[in-house]
């Protein structure tokens, strides 16, 4: 039962696809790379985002720093 006005992907976010070029018919590593985030990567996502980021940005940078929250504002800010 979704509570407190959440919608149904709030509380289950999609996968998250990176890279590749999904109306591509070739499959030398250009496929997109799905991924599953746990419940406590997406708070880690969330907080990052509540300093201003665009979802998209921080979520390839917490993926492109090992899922380490620091790491991921340090490359958002060193990269924008």
């Amino acid at each position: 039962m979704v509570q407190g006005g959440e919608s149904v992907g709030e509380i289950f976010p999609p996968p998250v696809s990176f890279g590749g070029d999904p109306t591509s018919t070739d499959d030398d590593n250009n496929a997109p790379v799905e991924m599953k985030l746990s419940d406590s990567d997406w708070d880690a996502i969330r907080r990052i985002m509540d300093m201003g980021f665009e979802e998209e940005k921080v979520v390839e940078a917490y993926v492109v720093s090992g899922k380490n929250e620091e790491q991921a504002v340090d490359y958002l800010l060193n990269n924008m």
